[in-house]
């Protein structure tokens, strides 16, 4: 035969009174413990102010990342612009180099041949 104990715990209320509660026999979330009762996970007793401070720090740290997603959405607009002018610049056509060459070569010969000519 399986008997189940009731453990009491020693609850303090905020006005300082205290009380004589039953322990827990379920842990689902975080929760505060009345004194005297046995953790039966790891991480299930918080003193007060460690509670407080997690909660905060984890507020803190969630305005931390959607600040962050916000930077990564800019940057990620502005990468994409970027690419698109990379894109233009690599699909217009540049202008010919060789043209002004042959022009050159061209001109550079009709002067030698009309000077050689006058001679």
């Amino acid at each position: 035969m399986i008997a189940l104990i009731l453990q009491l715990g020693l609850w303090v209320n905020t006005n300082g009174s205290e009380q004589h509660v039953p322990c827990p026999i379920l842990y689902e979330q975080e929760q505060r413990l009345p004194v005297g009762c046995m953790v039966l996970n790891q991480g299930v007793l918080f003193s007060p102010s460690h509670y407080i401070e997690t909660k905060v720090n984890q507020a803190g740290d969630k305005a931390k990342i959607i600040a962050l997603q916000e930077q990564v959405a800019l940057l990620r607009a502005e990468l994409l612009n970027a690419q698109n002018g990379l894109t233009k610049c690599l699909t217009q056509p540049a202008p010919s180099t060789t043209q002004p060459f042959i022009y050159g070569v061209l001109a550079g010969s009709i002067i030698s041949g009309a000077l050689l000519w006058n001679k």
